[in-house]
């Protein structure tokens, strides 16, 4: 599934919820999750294209108080998250600066989790700007696409 195709189905669960009403989202649960990734990265300034990027990755995941986290990494992968028709779907858009590197950095976080079969889609997407400006040509971007399958880590239902 390309990026475009992929927000696509993001944009139609998220009108969707407005449309129905919602399901109950667990307060708290805890999963394995495993699958490939593929990365692409550009950095401005260095005359090449960009840097392409594939693997494997597992991690766990925790999603508490509407809030999946990637715990493996530390790292947020979505907020708001809500179910609708068997799936969670969360979004983020936030900008952070980095005092220590003198740099902002603006995140993009998608993800859907679908519950009948544990199947994990995120998009994360990343331009790094150097000082406090979030705005212009990014010094940097990098885009993260993971697909898999997530497993409860106790012997309870997905959710």
């Amino acid at each position: 599934m390309n990026c475009s195709s992929f927000f696509a189905a993001v944009a139609i669960v998220l009108l969707a919820s407005e449309c129905r009403a919602e399901e109950t989202l667990p307060k708290s649960l805890m999963l394995e999750c495993s699958g490939k990734y593929t990365s692409m990265r550009i950095i401005q300034g260095i005359n090449r294209g960009p840097q392409w990027g594939e693997g494997d990755f597992k991690i766990t995941v925790e999603l508490k108080d509407k809030v999946m986290t990637d715990v493996t990494n530390d790292q947020i992968m979505g907020k708001n998250c809500f179910l609708e028709s068997g799936t969670v779907a969360c979004q983020m858009d936030e900008t952070v600066f980095n005092e220590l590197h003198n740099v902002t950095q603006r995140q993009q976080r998608v993800l859907m989790l679908t519950r009948d079969t544990g199947a994990l889609k995120s998009l994360n997407t990343d331009w790094t700007f150097i000082g406090r400006k979030s705005s212009g040509l990014p010094g940097g971007t990098e885009k993260v696409q993971r697909t898999g399958t997530c497993h409860p880590i106790r012997k309870t239902p997905l959710f």
